[in-house]
């Protein structure tokens, strides 16, 4: 007898639109349960160099969702976060079953509205970066790097979120140290030990 995979519609969601929406960003879709819990819908986009491209990769948004809720769980003892529970888990959200399998239950909390990219190797825009300048987020590096070469140290490399509406490129962005506030200190210092793992 020949088994079938499980035969699923392969479409990307890329959009979603349910009741009280919150946020949209280039992935995720957010909206308010209540005054202190939001739904994160991870969606099928794809973003690559703060451009969401016009197709989307079925089931991505379901895989994105996985991954981050594993690693919140393997890192709740380090620092505590957002996540209250996969919405797969709460029928009493009422969401049409392939979007819960893409969503969680979160806290809701003050935004923090700078991306936070830990790097331990030269790739992406920082190496289309690194190929013009010879910087990376406008720190002077070595010369003769490779695609995919790593740093001597992980690099913090913040950067503004709202940059992907305001057409202004990674490389000219900058955070300055007036702006960074505590919680983005701690969030840096979480994220330094990634080299380690």
């Amino acid at each position: 007898m020949k088994i079938e995979p499980e035969e699923r519609n392969m479409i990307a969601i890329r959009e979603t639109s349910l009741s009280n929406p919150f946020h949209s960003g280039k992935v995720r879709d957010t909206y308010t349960v209540d005054d202190n819990t939001l739904l994160m819908v991870a969606t099928d986009r794809i973003s690559a160099f703060d451009v969401v491209l016009p197709t989307g990769i079925p089931d991505k948004g379901a895989v994105l969702n996985q991954i981050s809720a594993f690693w919140f769980s393997q890192t709740s003892h380090l620092i505590s976060n957002h996540l209250i529970a996969l919405a797969s888990d709460r029928p009493d959200l009422d969401i049409p079953p392939e979007i819960a399998r893409m969503a969680m239950v979160v806290k809701k909390a003050q935004r923090l509205d700078v991306e936070c990219v830990a790097r331990g190797h030269i790739t992406g825009s920082a190496w289309s970066e690194y190929r013009k300048s010879g910087t990376v987020q406008g720190q002077s590096m070595p010369s003769g790097l490779r695609d995919g070469d790593p740093f001597p140290e992980v690099l913090f490399t913040p950067t503004s979120q709202n940059r992907l509406e305001s057409g202004v490129s990674n490389s000219s962005i900058r955070i300055s140290s007036s702006s960074i506030s505590p919680n983005s200190i701690f969030v840096s210092a979480m994220m330094m030990p990634l080299d380690s793992a």
